[in-house]
């Protein structure tokens, strides 16, 4: 069981947020035998159907903020991802010596089968699917889950799975103790979340606790050619097992003339594999040394890669119109993620970007847009700040909404072009989340392709 042994039921524990994990906390919280309290920031009107997930499950709550009285005679927090480290609430409870766990800690407590810990600032989700599609050929009891989609603990037969496979996101580590993988993976680290860890040094270290609690056991999967990475994961415990294009000497994975070879030995050629892009061979590479530590045969790791599909949301192919090709990118919320999406293009580009940006600056893209970018329509909060740093030397126009850009981008786009979006920033100033952008982008093409509408 972990943490929670029988004689450690009846705990009191308060879980601060009413989103998903908080939801799926609270729930096996209380099956557990605990007494469990929730608290929402957010009124009533806005968590409806939290609220009742909570009566249903008869789980006190409050809405509309947090009562300090009722957290502070707690013996935890379980605060969701979402909520930032310096809200009074939490502040006033660390003083009193009250413990705050972030909800994947939780998880690891009732969680007796391998966990497969995988972050970076981009390529998590496609890495985390692809590691669950690989493992699902050898292993009846795949979670997948994590950040992504499924909260940790709302996996409904822990016990049953052969192992787990998480998305970790720098706001889940902030407050771990013991949770451990088996197996971490770190892609990649650039500038994000700028705006909730405050420095990049404080984001790096939120990263580098996915190593903390791993010992001489397990193993760390990480970026050879990255060097942040290389240098958080220089002290690490587990054993090292790097991946890179760069930087081959001293790797088991790695790409010569096209071919993913491990120890010199072919696994597929990437021309077979739907996932195309600089970005998505590294991603390919440490999935692929995650099925080959847990003995998946190649010829299944062969034909998941052949026929594994791009999530929704990255550099997703949405249609083309009179030689117009549009993509929907909404995933890319930082610089990074467009970098990579630009760099899968050959063809003149469209971009579509902006929203609310997480970076303090975006001169660095003013080289690479003038490569691959025919011009850049900037919408949101951000596009001023943005269009500041890209012209004169990027051909760049300002609109208020994203539909507003898209009409102007139609416009102007020709034969051969690629009507791209790849925001670059975050989503909340006009949109609940990069999902509902992407949703509404496809749904505004799809009409201008329906309607035969590209010029």
């Amino acid at each position: 069981m972990g943490f929670f042994y029988k004689e450690d039921m009846n705990r009191r524990i308060f879980v601060l947020g009413m989103g998903s994990s908080g939801l799926a906390a609270a729930k096996k919280m209380k099956e557990m035998g605990n007494d469990v309290f929730v608290s929402e920031a957010e009124p009533e009107n806005n968590v409806q159907s939290a609220i009742q997930q909570l009566l249903t499950l008869n789980i006190p709550f409050e809405t509309g903020g947090h009562d300090e009285q009722i957290a502070g005679q707690c013996d935890m927090i379980v605060k969701s991802p979402g909520i930032p480290q310096n809200i009074p609430l939490l502040l006033n409870m660390r003083q009193k010596g009250i413990p705050i766990y972030s909800e994947i800690e939780v998880g690891s407590w009732y969680c007796r089968a391998p966990i497969i810990g995988i972050t970076g600032t981009n390529g998590k989700s496609t890495t985390t699917t692809l590691v669950g599609e690989l493992l699902k050929r050898k292993f009846a009891g795949v979670f997948v889950g994590g950040n992504l989609g499924i909260p940790f603990t709302a996996c409904p037969d822990m016990p049953d799975q052969d192992v787990f496979v998480l998305e970790i996101s720098s706001y889940q580590l902030e407050n771990i103790e013991k949770f451990k993988p088996r197996v971490a993976v770190i892609l990649n680290i650039t500038p994000d979340h700028l705006n909730r860890h405050g420095t990049m040094d404080r984001y790096i270290a939120a990263k580098k606790r996915l190593l903390e609690n791993q010992t001489a056991q397990d193993i760390v999967i990480y970026n050879n050619d990255d060097p942040l990475v290389v240098e958080i994961t220089r002290d690490a415990k587990a054993h090292k097992v790097p991946f890179g294009l760069q930087n081959t000497n001293h790797v088991d994975l790695l790409i010569q003339d096209g071919i993913l070879l491990h120890q010199k030995n072919k696994i597929i050629d990437l021309a077979q594999t739907p996932l195309a892009g600089l970005h998505n061979h590294y991603n390919i590479m440490a999935a692929v040394l995650c099925a080959l530590y847990f003995d998946v045969a190649v010829q299944n790791i062969q034909s998941v890669l052949q026929s594994f599909q791009t999530l929704e949301h990255r550099i997703e192919y949405i249609g083309d119109l009179n030689g117009v090709q549009f993509y929907n990118d909404s995933k890319a919320t930082n610089s990074a993620s467009t970098i990579a999406a630009l760099d899968r293009f050959e063809k003149p580009v469209v971009l579509l970007a902006g929203g609310m940006a997480k970076e303090d600056s975006f001169i660095h893209m003013r080289k690479l847009m003038r490569q691959k970018v025919k011009k850049v329509m900037l919408f949101g909060s951000s596009g001023k700040k943005i269009m500041s740093d890209l012209s004169p030397a990027v051909n760049v126009e300002l609109y208020s909404t994203m539909k507003e850009a898209l009409q102007a981008a139609i416009k102007i786009a020709e034969t051969g072009d690629v009507i791209l979006l790849s925001p670059m920033c975050a989503s909340h100033d006009q949109f609940d989340n990069y999902i509902q952008r992407g949703i509404i982008f496809k749904q505004l093409v799809q009409n201008y392709i329906r309607q035969g509408k590209v010029r």
